[in-house]
């Protein structure tokens, strides 16, 4: 989830293309899966695919005053992540599968099966090409090169090769 320009962005499930106008500004936090959850209690479920002033999901308050008072986000989103598999997750953690979907689901507006996506496809970017994309595709789980490249761009509306080359034009 994003705080930007004062708006609270909740987590989306599907590509949202945000175009600036030359000398147009936005500031913005991108927060941690679970965070704005856990600095103003309000379930992420609940803000999915929604765009709103902040002031009118919580009641005004500085960023830091509200972390300062915040419980900890919920540690099974961070690890939700990495953790490809839900059953795998419910034997680690100790929770039954469908109280697992509730927590993450509330924390992140995400299902675990998502979680799980979106961190094998940051983990994939991280990683960048290597020797192959086919070998970069199975390296992380895919079947093949097109199974990984269809899997992030459903995610993320761009090819891993194309979010590589723009994060690289972005850097110079």
């Amino acid at each position: 989830m994003d705080i930007i320009n004062g708006d609270v962005v909740g987590s989306l499930s599907t590509v949202l293309e945000a175009r600036l106008q030359p000398g147009e500004e936005a500031v913005g936090i991108r927060l941690r899966p679970g965070a704005f959850t856990a600095l103003y209690g309000v379930p992420a479920d609940e803000l999915t695919d929604l765009r709103l002033p902040l002031a009118d999901v919580v009641r005004p308050r500085q960023l830091l005053d509200a972390a300062r008072d915040a419980d900890r986000p919920d540690p099974l989103a961070a690890v939700a992540l990495e953790v490809p598999d839900l059953k795998m997750l419910a034997r680690e953690s100790g929770y039954s599968e469908r109280h697992l979907r509730r927590r993450l689901v509330a924390a992140t507006g995400h299902s675990p099966r998502r979680l799980a996506r979106i961190g094998r496809m940051q983990a994939v970017l991280a990683a960048g090409r290597g020797e192959s994309w086919a070998r970069t595709a199975v390296e992380f789980g895919y079947y093949d090169e097109s199974h990984m490249i269809n899997d992030i761009r459903a995610l993320a509306g761009a090819t891993p090769q194309t979010m590589l080359a723009e994060r690289a034009i972005a850097r110079t």
